[in-house]
């Protein structure tokens, strides 16, 4: 994540080991204070069954389910998901990319939906969700992160500050980041945004710029942006994709926008959306 802001360091909370029983029953949470202001918006996913393994971020909206993008490093969303990998694993409960952490828990499943209408050029409907197949308990490290309400469909966000977070590239050259970062954004209208990527730019995509060339960069893909405060994130963007011209040229990054996509989160994790 291009100008970003490292999470502060805090000693571990305390959190006996997990059960096999418990590990079926827990999701990803956040550790305490270690978000922007909340918990519980970000989960990391790796991709097991090929040589390599990929991690991406998302986000929890209901016990079982957790809602992406489709990463941009891959060809064709529906081959990364259902041909070239077996299982997902989604590792849940801390904020560094590797290492033990208290609390932290892996989830196994095999179980994707892709949006059909996803397009791989031009980027979109790019959304997917990933079925977990057991029940989540809630507690001090797993929490959800809020969907919007259909009385917020007429809401362009136009002109809020949202915070994106990502283990993403630290700059167009740098490496990834080894310790979940953040950053502030403020949404921009559509309309600014076809201004510099043309007709890729369709009512379910939102777009945000940084006041000093702040941005998400490559890896950062799947990542939430979140409006709202400690307890009462609400998930407004997915993180799509950056300027072919770099993470920190200044230009605005894109997003699924949510709130485009409440009919088909409802339908297809069988959740209700008010």
């Amino acid at each position: 994540m291009g100008a970003y802001s490292q999470f502060p360091d805090i000693p571990d909370l305390e959190y006996p080991p997990p059960t096999l029983a418990e590990i079926k029953n827990q999701i990803m949470k956040l550790q305490k204070n270690k978000s922007p202001g909340g918990d519980g918006i970000q989960a990391e996913i790796i991709q097991a069954g090929g040589e390599g393994l990929h991690k991406k971020i998302h986000q929890l909206i209901k016990g079982i389910w957790i809602l992406e993008d489709i990463p941009e490093d891959w060809k064709t969303a529906v081959i990364c998901l259902t041909h070239m990998f077996s299982t997902w694993a989604v590792s849940l409960g801390g904020i560094r990319r590797s290492g033990s952490e208290s609390g932290r828990v892996t989830i196994n499943t095999r179980s994707t939906t892709v949006h059909s209408g996803y397009n791989a050029n031009t980027l979109n409907n790019d959304i997917a969700v990933i079925f977990l197949g057991t029940n989540v308990q809630l507690n001090s490290y797993i929490a959800l992160v809020n969907l919007p309400s259909r009385s917020q469909a007429g809401n362009s966000f136009e002109g809020q500050t949202a915070t994106v977070s990502g283990w993403g590239l630290t700059a167009d050259n740098g490496n990834t980041a080894s310790t979940l970062q953040y950053t502030t954004l403020s949404v921009i209208s559509n309309s600014l945004c076809q201004q510099y990527y043309g007709g890729v730019i369709v009512s379910s995509t939102l777009c945000a710029i940084g006041s000093n060339r702040q941005s998400t960069c490559n890896g950062d893909s799947g990542g939430p942006m979140v409006i709202g405060s400690t307890d009462s994130f609400t998930l407004i963007g997915v993180v799509s994709f950056v300027s072919d011209a770099g993470c920190s040229s200044g230009a605005p990054s894109g997003y699924a926008r949510v709130i485009s996509f409440l009919d088909w989160i409802s339908s297809t994790a069988g959740v209700s959306i008010s």
